[in-house]
């Protein structure tokens, strides 16, 4: 079986950006991923952004109950959420290309 990756997406008020980052990662052609967005209590409409991608089992998300800044943010995503054999960052205002 292939290990699996995930990819976290730590964002914060980053929601004219998030769908691009996330659509990014869904179009990776490896099989065995999770993505894990990460936000640190976003106060614009990043949650509702990434409610389109809710019915891909692929991506997950996850919202502070408070904010935990930038660095606790990575760290909590890195060590609490992901559960791959392998981790990639991508910022929240970021997105892979071919």
């Amino acid at each position: 079986m292939m290990p699996k990756v995930s990819i976290l997406i730590p964002t914060y008020n980053q929601a004219s950006y998030i769908e691009k980052a996330v659509e990014s990662a869904l179009a990776q052609t490896y099989g065995n991923l999770e993505i894990i967005v990460a936000d640190d209590c976003s106060s614009d409409s990043t949650e509702q952004v990434i409610r389109r991608f809710q019915g891909d089992e692929r991506v997950r998300y996850f919202r502070n109950s408070h904010n935990l800044g930038r660095v606790k943010n990575y760290k909590n995503a890195l060590e609490n959420l992901a559960t791959g054999d392998w981790v990639v960052n991508l910022d929240g205002d970021d997105f892979f290309c071919d």
